[in-house]
C-alpha cells in the first residue's frame, strides 16, 4: 500500500510540476500529506482528480491502511 500511494502521488505531482511548478505545494508530517492547490487550471484539475480516484480505490481495498480526506467534498 505504501509504495502504491507513493507512486500515485509522486507521478501526479511531478506531472503537474512539469506544466507549472507553482501550481501545487506539499506539506508533509509524520502521518499526513497535504496538497495545496495554488493555481486551478484544466490540467491540474484533471491530474488531481485522477490522483484522488486512484487513492480512493486503494482506500476501498485497504481501509485499515489508508484514509483519504478530501477537503473539497
Amino acid at each position: 500500500v505504501c509504495a502504491s500511494v507513493s507512486s500515485i502521488i509522486l507521478c501526479s505531482i511531478e506531472a503537474i510540476a512539469n506544466f507549472d511548478i507553482d501550481a501545487v505545494d506539499i506539506k508533509q508530517t509524520k502521518d499526513k500529506l497535504e496538497i495545496i492547490i495554488n493555481k486551478e487550471d484544466n490540467i491540474t484539475d484533471k491530474l488531481i482528480k485522477n490522483m484522488l480516484n486512484c487513492l480512493k480505490e486503494l482506500e476501498k481495498k485497504y481501509p485499515k491502511n489508508i484514509e483519504i480526506i478530501d477537503k473539497e467534498e
